[in-house]
């Protein structure tokens, strides 16, 4: 079959007399499909709007093409645009995408023989942009009646970065009051921001993922300090962690982390004491990501996965030279890493 007459197949609807016209076709949202960029809460309620698709679950005839659901605050009910819609008296296929609008970065395929694909893409005209979360439901097959149940995961890598300065203790009988740690510049290089990546009803398995692309294109950097600005970790004596970004997830292009990846941190520490404050000179250090451990298990951080959350916390203690430097990360069942290191 020609690419055009599957097209042609695809669009097409199921005969309006085949519509039980007795149960409306409802939807509702698992739990683990609520971490999104503002819903870091697995007990919060999913209500942002999705796209969805249904097709006959034996070919690509179409009966909910694409169209918006959004969620009815107070009444908790999705409605979906074009709607209501009815169960026929087929089984029918289900797919859903999240953001909703304005999402350029995937294609929903479904082929004559009732198989789905969601294709992503990143390209040199629509690099991955760093804070749109792209998530997909589960693929929900061959049902005919009863609530369409979604759960969403996601198609990209979660990261955040916290960073916190350690507090030495300072001899009795000293004059220094206390450190403070301030922060020149810091940024994440070496960064693929181009690539594909496929899930489809035949492997829906979106876990443990990386896309692909080739690794001698251009690399990016991710910065996490603006260039000429700075960061006190503890001004005034004051305890004040860095997380950049607000706090809030940068979604990147899962890959591999050669060693081209890695953190650049530039810092000095500042002394104050009794009698005035002096200024140390400024210290740089690159740490490979791919030289973060896993807390019990013995291997490291070689990659971002597919449906994962990193965390880098960032522990600065002072009087330290660049060296001994500590790695650990733990995974949880959300698929949530979290790595640390300290100077």
């Amino acid at each position: 079959m020609t690419a055009f007459a599957a097209l042609m197949l695809a669009s097409c609807t199921f005969e309006e007399g085949r519509v039980k016209n007795e149960h409306e076709i409802d939807f509702s949202v698992a739990p683990y499909a609520v971490q999104t960029k503002t819903e870091h809460d697995l007990n919060t309620a999913f209500t942002s709007p999705f796209r969805v698709w249904a097709w006959d679950a034996d070919n690509a005839n179409t009966v909910i093409n694409g169209q918006v659901a959004t969620y009815e605050i107070g009444g908790g009910n999705w409605n979906v645009a074009g709607g209501p819609y009815y169960w026929p008296d087929f089984d029918l296929d289900f797919v859903a995408t999240v953001p909703a609008e304005g999402n350029k970065y995937c294609q929903v395929n479904r082929s004559a023989d009732g198989n789905t694909s969601i294709v992503y893409t990143f390209d040199a005209t629509n690099p991955n942009p760093r804070n749109i979360n792209l998530m997909h439901s589960d693929f929900v097959e061959g049902m005919s009646s009863g609530t369409v149940n979604l759960g969403f995961r996601h198609a990209l890598a979660n990261i955040e970065v916290h960073v916190k300065q350690k507090y030495p203790a300072i001899e009795a009988g000293s004059n220094i009051t206390y450190y403070e740690v301030v922060l020149k510049s810091m940024k994440v290089s070496g960064i693929h921001r181009q690539g594909t990546y496929t899930v489809t009803s035949n492997n829906q398995n979106i876990n443990n993922h990386v896309w692909t692309y080739d690794p001698s294109t251009p690399t990016t950097d991710i910065e996490y300090l603006a260039a000429g600005s700075t960061r006190s970790l503890n001004p005034g004596n004051v305890d004040t962690p860095y997380e950049p970004n607000d706090g809030h997830a940068i979604y990147v292009m899962p890959q591999n982390l050669d060693n081209n990846a890695k953190f650049t941190i530039e810092y000095l520490v500042v002394t104050h004491t009794t009698s005035g404050q002096s200024t140390g000179t400024i210290k740089s250090i690159d740490v490979q990501l791919n030289t973060i451990n896993l807390v019990g298990s013995g291997s490291t951080i070689t990659q971002w996965q597919t449906n994962k959350k990193i965390v880098y916390n960032i522990h600065i203690t002072p009087v330290h030279e660049l060296n001994g430097i500590q790695f650990s990360a733990t995974e949880e069942e959300w698929g949530t890493v979290n790595g640390d290191f300290s100077i």
